[in-house]
């Protein structure tokens, strides 16, 4: 087991511990989650913390934490289930390109800054109903 991962709590990431887990890749991180060494709701909350530090950057245009902590709370459910998808309860952005229902979807443009889909986009749909993620962010 990596050392990044045994020293971490899972249950609610420390400085140091959030720290480790932002640096964990899309595979690492999924490995980690798959085998249980770090629940989906651990590692969402280090990157939800990280993205707040790193606003200035404008990343993301809007995050809908509440629901991106839902959904890795549903995943570790679902792991424990015994789910076994690929991805499920590693939080992935969808770019702001991409339809996503109830968030502001403005294709960039400052007219449709506004603009709260009904619906979403059959890419990220698709990710959903694979469980290939359930929390999703605005890029």
């Amino acid at each position: 087991m990596s050392d990044v991962i045994a020293s971490t709590d899972v249950s609610s990431p420390s400085a140091s511990g959030a720290n480790d887990l932002i640096r964990l890749g899309l595979v690492e991180a999924a490995n980690a989650i798959r085998r249980g060494d770090v629940t989906s709701e651990a590692y969402t909350s280090a990157l939800l913390q990280r993205a707040r530090e790193k606003v200035d950057l404008n990343s993301f245009i809007s995050i809908d934490e509440v629901g991106v902590l839902a959904a890795a709370r549903d995943a570790d459910k679902s792991r424990a289930k015994g789910a076994t998808a690929p991805l499920l309860g590693v939080p992935i952005g969808v770019k702001d390109s991409y339809l996503t229902k109830g968030l502001a979807t403005s294709f960039g443009l400052s007219s449709l800054q506004h603009f709260v889909s009904e619906e979403d986009a059959d890419t990220v749909r698709a990710m959903s109903y694979r469980h290939l993620c359930g929390n999703c962010a605005k890029a």
